[in-house]
């Protein structure tokens, strides 16, 4: 099996048609079954399950898909590594990231790469960890800046830790408790239960986000069912609901800088370990080039003085 019959396993495997894998491939569907025959004749062994639609990848067809990605994985790597030993000055990086990555970190860091690598271009994709997962999978991003989702199927360079706290209307305090909240002395935020929210208009983020999942993780955990009127995307405008007494969310501590206002407390949730990591994620074994490793780590201390 060669590279271009790696690449012919792959988009069979994901596209689970001939037809639409010729058309991913740019070839014709005649010659991509021909291929596919003359693969599983020089293997010795059925690949796909031609009788069933979609077509149903084998266990063979799993083994030989496994060592199809391995090889293109290889195949790129080599050729990035021999592109940036003749110029790693100039190049295109597809990079992946979450909206939280893309508004409090991104912006903070990318000046410097900027300033040191000026001719590389980066194409940018948003969406939510699913949906960036999947686009690494599928080789369309080389890299995504997101939740570190613990897998060994990743590689990791941790960026940016950040909590999660409870935000709510400052002029209805969900407990008596007065506690001023400081972007540099984050210490200072006062905890309460989860079991303050009962009876609270929820604003949750949607589906697939990891905000919705840890709430709605809360709500079971506590025998809670939230009064949800609103689900919104956008974690800055949750934020500016909240500050109209629209109702109260979960919001990343790192957000609050870039929309901080007196319209609004925030809460730690007591007895609750919420702290998340950033982090560059990218295919166990990738290359990552040195353009890459300019995206640095960057402190609490050092972000909050932003």
């Amino acid at each position: 099996m060669n590279i271009k019959d790696a690449r012919y396993i792959i988009a069979i495997a994901e596209e689970k048609t001939l037809s639409q894998a010729a058309s991913t491939l740019y070839v014709s569907q005649s010659t991509l079954s021909h291929a596919l025959s003359r693969i599983e004749a020089e293997l010795g062994t059925v690949l796909f399950d031609r009788s069933k639609t979609p077509l149903q990848i084998t266990d063979a067809g799993e083994v030989c898909l496994e060592t199809a990605r391995e090889m293109v994985l290889m195949d790129k790597n080599m050729k990035d590594r021999l592109k940036e030993i003749k110029d790693a000055r100039c190049g295109t990086f597809r990079l992946g990231l979450t909206s939280l990555a893309l508004r409090c970190y991104f912006p903070l860091v990318f000046p410097r790469v900027r300033r040191f690598f000026p001719d590389w271009d980066f194409i940018l994709t948003t969406g939510s960890i699913s949906t960036l997962q999947e686009y690494l999978d599928k080789g369309r991003i080389d890299a995504a800046i997101m939740v570190n989702i613990k897998s060994s199927l990743y590689n990791y360079i941790p960026l940016l830790n950040y909590s999660i706290l409870l935000a709510a209307p400052a002029s209805r305090p969900i407990e008596k408790k007065e506690g001023a909240y400081s972007v540099r002395s984050l210490e200072n935020i006062p905890k309460i239960h989860f079991s303050a929210l009962a009876g609270e208009n929820f604003i949750s983020t949607t589906p697939g986000q990891q905000l919705y999942d840890i709430a709605f993780k809360l709500f079971n955990e506590n025998s809670m069912t939230p009064r949800s009127i609103i689900q919104c995307s956008d974690m800055e405008t949750i934020h500016d609901l909240i500050g109209e007494d629209i109702g109260v969310s979960l919001l990343p501590d790192i957000i609050i800088p870039h929309c901080q206002s007196n319209k609004v407390r925030y809460y730690r949730i007591d007895h609750e370990p919420l702290d998340r990591t950033l982090a560059i994620t990218f295919q166990k074994g990738k290359f990552l080039p040195r353009v890459m490793r300019e995206f640095i780590p960057v402190s609490r201390d050092e972000y909050f003085k932003f």
